[in-house]
């Protein structure tokens, strides 16, 4: 899993040694016995493993201490579920475009860890990177690029755009970078097969087999054409790179809207039975699901609201329902971003599971002027995270999908988004920050 990064990024060198348990340390050494019967190439070096995440907002710190090979490809490869002891292992590497609009990576020797399998340039951290606490994360790439395909990194227009997070079946913390180079892709390729011919009359060693080109637009498909093992990051990575965001679709409630059943309840009672009375008499019903899916009308919830709430609150029905919306908070930094986006000329849509009225609400509010769509569920009788309001939303705005970026507070709605074609991030109120959404935009 790959995630859009525009922190700086902090890499502290604890200089300890990660400390196994006896019995993970056997496992790991009989395993390691039986990897090097089956490729005597393989090493078992030094390796390093991140122990603790930071982030402030504005830069990830990553504390890392040192461990080897053999417990990194034992954790990859078998795995380790006591998260304390997990090999997660930091690296860096770079996806290259050509002049003339060429991804580029590479298949992996045969004798190599990772037999004929496709990834970028790059790899794991060595100690020449290491620098009294820091690693250097630029000189790291550096060679590695050197090392695999000659190519000299300060020659490179490049960035730091993505993360690769660990996962239970890739056990790593990647920092990604795109990079142009002033050559087209048989420029690259001569120089590569002079390069590999090199190291053979040399007796040095060989990553790559041969570098693997994809075509800017066609990247996604074309990968998908081949049977060789592929990193997992890097369908991902190249869907990404190759497709360019124009389109931000926001859900409402819990991203432009804090919407707290609790706190919406307290703003109609200071009594604490009447305000858990309103909370799940109205807006914890299965009346407030059926508006939202527009199969009821606000009249008719109405109407049951009355009928259900003690006597003395049935005055306060028609107050709630007409003037709810107005009560949650407005997330105003990201109103501010919405407007950022505008002027950089991105367009603005919303998919939303929410009634009629709030739809009208956010039409005459300032933000609302900055949307180019509005798709609601009470309008469109359908709701995420079925597929097919993804789909309509797509069909009425006349859109791209992997030109959208779907965000939601929802993993099961962002889920579908993807499945349409879209990009997709699930934002946190509470915990997100705005930077997560530009950096889409590279803001």
């Amino acid at each position: 899993m790959i995630k859009r990064n525009n922190r700086s990024i902090n890499l502290q060198y604890t200089g300890k040694v990660k400390n196994l348990p006896e019995e993970l340390q056997e496992k790991i050494n009989n395993f390691w016995d039986k990897a090097t019967q089956e490729n005597p190439n393989l090493y078992n070096g030094e390796d390093y493993v991140v122990d603790e995440v930071i982030d402030d907002g504005n830069q990830t710190t990553m504390k890392i201490s040192k461990s080897n090979y053999a417990h990194y490809l034992y954790d990859e490869r078998v795995g380790i579920e006591d998260e304390m002891y997990r090999s997660i292992t930091p690296w860096s590497g770079v996806l290259l475009l050509t002049n003339d609009n060429y991804w580029v990576c590479g298949q992996m020797n045969k004798t190599t860890s990772y037999p004929e399998g496709f990834q970028i340039p790059g790899g794991g951290f060595d100690k020449k990177e290491i620098n009294g606490m820091h690693i250097d994360l630029v000189q790291n790439l550096k060679r590695e690029l050197k090392e695999e395909i000659n190519l000299n990194l300060d020659e490179i227009e490049y960035e730091f755009k993505f993360i690769e997070c660990p996962t239970k079946k890739r056990n790593v913390y990647g920092f990604l970078a795109i990079g142009n180079i002033n050559m087209s892709k048989n420029e690259l390729l001569n120089h590569f097969e002079d390069y590999k011919e090199y190291l053979e009359e040399n007796n040095l060693e060989i990553e790559f087999d041969r570098l693997v080109f994809f075509k800017k637009g066609n990247a996604v498909n074309e990968l998908d054409s081949y049977n060789n093992p592929k990193r997992p990051y890097l369908r991902e990575l190249l869907f990404e790179a190759d497709n360019e965001i124009k389109n931000f679709v926001f859900d409402f409630g819990n991203v432009l809207f804090k919407f707290d059943a609790d706190n919406l309840a307290k703003e109609y009672t200071d009594n604490e039975e009447d305000r858990l009375e309103i909370r799940d008499c109205i807006f914890k019903s299965p009346e407030w699901k059926l508006l939202d899916n527009g199969k009821l009308t606000y009249d008719e919830a109405k109407k049951i609201y009355k009928d259900r709430v003690s006597e003395h609150l049935k005055s306060k029905v028609d107050e709630i329902m007409n003037t709810w919306f107005e009560k949650m908070p407005i997330n105003y930094e990201l109103c501010d971003l919405i407007k950022k986006l505008k002027e950089y000329n991105y367009h603005i849509y919303a998919l939303s599971n929410t009634h009629e009225v709030l739809f009208d609400y956010v039409k005459n509010l300032d933000v609302g002027n900055y949307f180019d769509g509005l798709l609601i569920s009470a309008i469109e009788v359908m709701m995420k995270p079925n597929k097919e309001i993804y789909e309509r939303l797509l069909e009425k705005f006349d859109l791209i999908p992997e030109e959208c970026l779907f965000i939601d507070d929802r993993e099961k709605n962002v889920l579908p988004a993807k499945d349409c074609g879209m990009h997709g991030l699930v934002y946190d109120m509470d915990t997100s920050n705005i930077k997560d959404i530009a950096a889409y935009a590279n803001l």
